[in-house]
């Protein structure tokens, strides 16, 4: 068996970094054991590249970095809500959202680049109805159908319970089968053996 050469280092605040240390940097692949754990690419000692996060409660994210903050496309499960998140990030900023959930319930939601909702925020009810409001940094202002800063209510097109029910399915079969903490075992026995130096 071929010996995995990832150097090991057990960080001031406790957690551990598993990866290729160059000049005392993390560079390519590598794990942050805390919370939340990461699997994913590295750069100048950031995470950069894919990457994955695992939270303790079960909330798992898939995302793309850049300089130690989530950029770009994101989506992540929520066990305690069982909800799906399809989310879009400017530098670490959640700007778009698009939730599912298996009962068919949703929302689409917008933000600006300071986390301010705005824009049409548009939820999916599972009794077959919608419900829009509209923000303008943050405030509700009038909805033009009703006049009304509460928003506007109507039905939902035929077949979006359904889509959304699907979307939220093929996303949770994907994060049940491939998105798992796979950090090998002889790596994990180091970290024991570390760790255990350390304590002596």
């Amino acid at each position: 068996m071929n010996k995995i050469n990832y150097t090991i280092v057990q960080m001031s605040d406790g957690s551990i970094l598993v990866g290729n240390i160059i000049n005392g940097k993390a560079e390519g692949h590598g794990w942050l054991i805390s919370e939340p754990k990461y699997e994913g690419e590295f750069k100048n000692n950031l995470k950069h590249g894919s990457g994955r996060l695992f939270y303790a409660d079960g909330m798992k994210t898939i995302a793309e970095f850049k300089n130690g903050n989530i950029h770009g496309h994101a989506l992540t499960y929520v066990p305690s809500n069982n909800d799906i998140l399809d989310q879009q990030y400017i530098d670490g900023v959640l700007v778009s959202i698009e939730k599912s959930n298996q009962d068919g319930s949703g929302a689409i939601s917008k933000k600006n680049i300071n986390g301010q909702f705005d824009g049409m925020q548009t939820f999916f009810l599972k009794d077959g109805t919608s419900h829009q409001v509209l923000y303008e940094n943050g405030n509700k202002i009038k909805h033009p159908n009703t006049g009304d800063v509460e928003g506007a209510s109507s039905d939902i097109l035929p077949g979006m319970i359904h889509k959304i029910k699907k979307t939220f399915e093929d996303n949770k079969k994907k994060f049940d089968e491939k998105i798992i903490w796979n950090l090998p075992l002889e790596i994990e026995n180091q970290i024991r053996q570390k760790v255990s130096k350390n304590k002596n």
